[in-house]
């Protein structure tokens, strides 16, 4: 195993779930209620470890946010029928990444991350499938392309 397949392993198991098949409305439920709740879980830790006011507005921003879109998908799930995933309990974080901080280590993670959310909400905003869960995903996407700059800062603050 080389230095970099733990950290692969690591974004792996926040993304489980999260395929690029983007056809079927349950799949983009089932895909971004799992990827919001692990990314929760995963700030959460991070929040618990970085202690610097950039990390700590990150981490609220990002549980917030989250928080907001899982249960507004959730009721979009239950009036459409639609199975509800149980939300991930853990996650394993991104193991560091060789030469960088833990910060750097985490905002590389977190812009891989981001950046996969920000495709999947930007696919189902572009599908036909239901309306409500275009509607939904494209409410969202300015929140995650925000995210994804947010992450993207964080990267260009902690590089080393």
């Amino acid at each position: 195993m080389n230095h970099r397949t733990p950290l692969k392993i690591g974004l792996a198991l926040l993304l489980a779930g999260t395929g690029t098949a983007f056809a079927a409305p349950n799949t983009f439920v089932t895909n971004a209620l799992n990827a919001g709740a692990a990314e929760i879980l995963l700030v959460q830790q991070a929040g618990d470890k970085f202690k610097q006011a950039d990390m700590q507005t990150y981490v609220g921003v990002m549980v917030k946010d989250h928080t907001i879109f899982n249960e507004q998908l959730t009721e979009l799930a239950k009036k459409h029928d639609i199975d509800v995933p149980v939300p991930p309990t853990r996650v394993i974080p991104s193991p560091a990444v060789a030469g960088k901080s833990p910060e750097a280590s985490f905002a590389i993670g977190q812009v891989k991350v981001t950046q996969h959310l920000l495709d999947l909400y930007t696919a189902e905003a572009n599908s036909n499938d239901d309306p409500d869960l275009k509607a939904f995903a494209t409410a969202q996407l300015k929140d995650v392309q925000r995210h994804e700059k947010m992450a993207t800062r964080l990267q260009k603050t902690y590089k080393k």
